[in-house]
């Protein structure tokens, strides 16, 4: 047997019925909050990822489903995220730079056999701004202890291409040789005159005549665990 809800004065249904109307009163404000603070129907319909049509039926007093209840809710009292704003407010602050298939040598050297792009990392668009050209810059494992405790072996290194001016006493990631590596320049009258080994503590001179480039600038390492 069917079980209906009495109210206090013995009504069935009423105290229901009530309690709906309520709960939809609710949401239609919460909707109308939504929407002032997005500005516009069309404006929280693209933050939500839901249609303007789905939105008025809000404002109506339709159902509106648990996920977007959620999304609708914190947009109404914080202004965000909602799907698309969160995804934009991430693209807005991180930059992705390509982490590079080619692995370098802090040691005997090695080559390029292709630079194929693995993933990408994400980096602080601001911070990378300040360090030199996004755009050129990617990501490479390096390994080898010739740079340690400076870099330590294996490391994950970030290298700006467009950074070929040397610098002395920085770290550059060159092609010597035969092979390519992630070693300090120690540079005169604007010129690289040595490779240093931070690890060996040895300084090699560069050899006239030996193919020497420099590829680019080291910025930023992070120690992978074994």
């Amino acid at each position: 047997m069917k079980n209906n809800f009495i109210d206090e004065n013995g009504e069935v249904g009423k105290g229901r019925f009530m309690e709906k109307e309520l709960q939809r009163t609710e949401r239609m404000a919460m909707v109308e909050a939504a929407v002032k603070k997005a500005g516009s129907i069309e404006a929280l319909s693209a933050a939500l990822g839901v249609s303007t049509r789905t939105i008025s039926s809000w404002k109506a007093g339709s159902y509106i489903r648990e996920r977007n209840f959620e999304n609708l809710r914190e947009f109404a009292v914080t202004g965000g995220p909602g799907p698309d704003r969160a995804a934009a407010e991430f693209e807005q602050a991180f930059y992705p730079v390509p982490y590079e298939e080619a692995e370098l040598s802090m040691g005997g050297g090695s080559f390029v056999v292709n630079t194929q792009i693995k993933s990408y990392l994400g980096f602080r668009r601001e911070w990378l701004q300040g360090k030199g050209k996004p755009s050129s810059m990617g990501v490479f494992r390096a390994s080898g202890y010739s740079m340690e405790p400076t870099i330590p072996d294996p490391a994950i290194v970030l290298i700006d291409r467009s950074q070929t001016v040397p610098v002395n006493d920085k770290i550059y990631m060159i092609a010597y040789g035969d092979g390519i590596f992630l070693k300090r320049l120690r540079v005169k009258s604007g010129f690289p005159t040595h490779i240093v080994s931070d690890g060996l503590g040895t300084e090699e001179e560069i050899k006239p005549g030996e193919y020497f480039q420099i590829i680019g600038r080291c910025l930023w390492f992070a120690k992978e665990l074994e």
